[in-house]
């Protein structure tokens, strides 16, 4: 099913949008993607959470896989800067996603012009009422968070074959693309049947084309559920950033993460042979892990098992 629509939809969220975890059921099999510009105001609620209410300005999404994409979207608001003075403050931003089984792609870009941030000065486009423990919309408010974004991902049920009474299956990823600028980033998630998930959190500028080892997961020859998503933004807040500034940054993966194969070894520790099926048809080749591995994430400086992505101005 695909669609395509302009909307207005309050969303309450973390700041990682769409991060999904499938759980212990059989998933089948789904690809999915979207493409979006968001922007809305961040806060604490009484409990101490941290909040994020947001507006779509424009979403393209598409649930049975294939391409989405905003382009050229934005919006403009009025406000007090920090010393009071009237400014006007820019957002430009485009974003494509594709998902197909063992390969996502994802594009985020984006420019705000001119940041201001006066939370006493100005009306948030959501404001927190603490006595109320309520929020509410304010058409004419400031935001503070904005959403650049592409997501992408799909779900499979991996068939291991054999006799084995105990595999060890390590997945081997490899990442192409480029963070450039500021306030970009991209976040990869995966899980393994009910195992917990691997994330890898990537903010470091330069080009990528580096392969990616998950942990080892021991398991026995029932099908295992298996989801990979990434989720890649320019995602600048205002409340970190001073006044006046001009803000850019591109995290173009457009050029694949893709999952190339996977390590399927017995409870010998032997390497087999073959391929690992899933449950869309796709076939995904069994093979070794080149040694060393150990380096290679600390060389991208990835931050593993990151959840959330809170800004310390």
């Amino acid at each position: 099913m695909y669609s395509k629509t302009i909307a207005t939809a309050a969303i309450a969220a973390a700041f990682l949008l769409c991060i999904c975890v499938s759980t212990g059921s059989t998933l089948a099999q789904s690809r999915f993607s979207t493409s979006a510009v968001a922007v809305g105001n961040t806060f604490e609620d009484i409990n101490g959470d941290y909040q994020l209410y947001s507006d779509y300005l424009e979403v393209d999404s598409n649930s049975d896989g294939g391409f989405t994409s905003v382009t050229d979207v934005g919006g403009s608001w009025d406000g007090y800067d920090r010393d009071n003075i009237m400014q006007t403050m820019t957002l430009d931003g485009s974003a494509a996603a594709f998902a197909d089984y063992g390969r996502i792609q994802t594009y985020a870009s984006g420019t705000l012009h001119n940041t201001f941030y006066n939370p006493q000065g100005n009306l948030s486009l959501y404001e927190y009422d603490p006595e109320a423990d309520e929020v509410l919309r304010n058409p004419d408010g400031v935001p503070n968070h904005f959403d650049v974004y592409g997501y992408a991902g799909f779900d499979e049920t991996l068939q291991w074959g054999g006799t084995a009474v105990a595999y060890q299956s390590t997945y081997i990823f490899n990442l192409h693309g480029s963070n450039t600028g500021e306030e970009a980033f991209t976040y990869i998630y995966m899980k393994h049947g009910d195992e917990e998930a691997q994330t890898w959190f990537i903010t470091d500028q330069g080009d990528f084309d580096l392969p990616i080892y998950s942990s080892t997961y021991v398991h026995g020859g029932a099908p295992q559920d298996f989801r990979l998503t990434m989720f890649t933004s320019f995602q600048p807040n205002t409340e970190h950033l001073g006044d006046g500034q001009t803000v850019s940054g591109t995290a173009a993966f457009d050029r694949t993460l893709e999952l190339v194969g996977i390590d399927v070894r017995d409870e010998n520790g032997t390497l087999l042979s073959g391929v690992v099926t899933g449950s869309s048809g796709t076939t995904y080749d069994i093979m070794a892990v080149p040694e060393p591995t150990s380096a290679v994430l600390l060389g991208l400086a990835l931050a593993a098992v990151m959840t959330t992505r809170r800004r310390v101005g």
